[in-house]
């Protein structure tokens, strides 16, 4: 017992060999972070003693941390250097067991994005240098930390997000489904790899099967367009594969329109020609417009609905209603090409898909991850519904910032209840 307390006293020079002494005085360190004995509440003043006592301690367990040195052999730290001019950190020895989930391959170089190198050099796993000179934490995040790169709070997300155990990874604009993708129903779970030139591509999930559609005739085609034949495998499987939902009323409608027969009409079946049946219809639509009143239908403020609409109740509070359900990606495919201050950072996967995880082929997030100050306002309308339509079926969270204490906020669709159903 005392010469385990005489060891934990013992201050540790960075900078230079360690003795057996000093080495395992490093050991003996614990390695979790202790427990917080103050919160939230305890900053608000009532000018107290014993709230001045807490402050005080408060202080001293974040100064007792931002002093404390670490410690770890040379020898199992990855060798890094930090390039500015592109933004990123590359690699100079084999990476270690981080490359799994972090990390990305580009011109034959293992590079890290600067909030993973931040982090693991805070974890201990790396070394960076820049212009040949290791860089200590403070001096990284100076140097790597700027509105280029990363942001001060966007890594503060990562790392929180990180130390929690899950896989968090960039959010690649490239992987949003376009609007015409959307209505052939693609799927959205496309994977996204690197070519030799580090440039991102789309690959879809299909089979290796093919189905081949021939080349159309040359004479079917202008003079100056060759046809070729195209695999058409990966279009069959994923064409109108989502079934459109529907409610009981709607599809009641839908089989009684179809079961509707212009034949069974008397006075169609009097009909000896087209010419007599166009004629009829003619008589229809001006027997319809005429039993509208002129004072009504004629003036520049007209009824919100005919009488031919008034079905039900029901449809009547559907015409005559001023807000009209929507959902919160409707109309967002219109509004990508307007950018904001708020923009989707992260894409976040669970912790426990971290042994099976492929960067190669990451699947669909756990979560998508915007992030912010919480004394910023909240987003617009707009800008909920281009972030929404970005996200698609991942949910869209919004992470707030608040000097260091993170909170996670998300904005769910909701349907209100119908007041007649008739």
């Amino acid at each position: 017992m005392e010469s385990n307390a005489e060891s934990s006293g013992v201050d540790v020079p960075a900078g230079r060999v360690l003795s057996a002494r000093e080495l395992l005085a490093a050991r003996a360190r614990p390695q979790k972070l202790p427990q917080r004995s103050h919160g939230p509440k305890d900053f608000l003043p009532d000018g107290s003693e014993a709230q001045a006592e807490r402050l005080r301690r408060c202080r001293e367990e974040l100064w007792q941390l931002l002093a404390e040195e670490r410690v770890e052999r040379l020898g199992s730290l990855v060798a890094a250097e930090w390039r500015p001019e592109g933004g990123f950190v590359e690699l100079q020895s084999p990476a270690g067991k981080f490359w799994q989930t972090m990390g990305y391959s580009e011109q034959g170089r293992q590079r890290l994005h600067p909030e993973e190198a931040l982090y693991l050099l805070e974890c201990g796993s790396i070394q960076l240098f820049h212009q040949d000179l290791p860089l200590s934490i403070q001096e990284a995040y100076q140097l790597l930390l700027t509105e280029d790169t990363v942001t001060f709070l966007q890594y503060q997300v990562f790392s929180h997000l990180k130390r929690l155990g899950y896989v968090v990874r960039r959010f690649q604009p490239s992987s949003v489904l376009s609007p015409y993708e959307r209505q052939l129903n693609l799927d959205g779970s496309t994977q996204h790899l690197e070519d030799r030139k580090g440039k991102r591509k789309r690959r879809s999930s299909s089979s290796r099967r093919h189905t081949l559609l021939l080349a159309p005739a040359p004479e079917l085609l202008p003079a100056n367009v060759a046809g070729r034949e195209i695999d058409a495998e990966s279009w069959c499987q994923k064409l109108n594969q989502r079934k459109e939902k529907l409610s009981r009323r709607e599809q009641q409608a839908g089989a009684q329109h179809f079961r509707e027969d212009v034949s069974t009409d008397p006075e169609v079946q009097r009909c000896s020609s087209w010419q007599e049946y166009k004629a009829l219809l003619q008589r229809r639509h001006l027997w319809k417009t005429q039993s509208r009143p002129p004072h009504l239908w004629d003036q520049p403020v007209t009824p919100l609905l005919s009488p031919g609409q008034a079905d039900s109740p029901a449809t009547v509070l559907q015409h005559i209603s001023v807000l009209q359900m929507t959902h919160l990606a409707d109309g967002g495919a219109r509004l990508l090409e307007k950018t904001g201050s708020l923009e989707i950072s992260f894409d976040v996967y669970q912790a426990n898909a971290v042994a099976t995880f492929r960067k190669s082929n990451p699947g669909k997030p756990y979560a998508r991850m915007c992030i912010s100050r919480f004394d910023e306002p909240v987003p617009g309308l707009s800008t909920l519904k281009r972030l929404s339509y970005q996200s698609g079926d991942v949910p869209l969270i919004f992470a707030l910032v608040d000097h260091g204490d993170i909170f996670f906020y998300s904005f769910r669709d909701f349907t209100l209840p119908s007041d007649l159903e008739h």
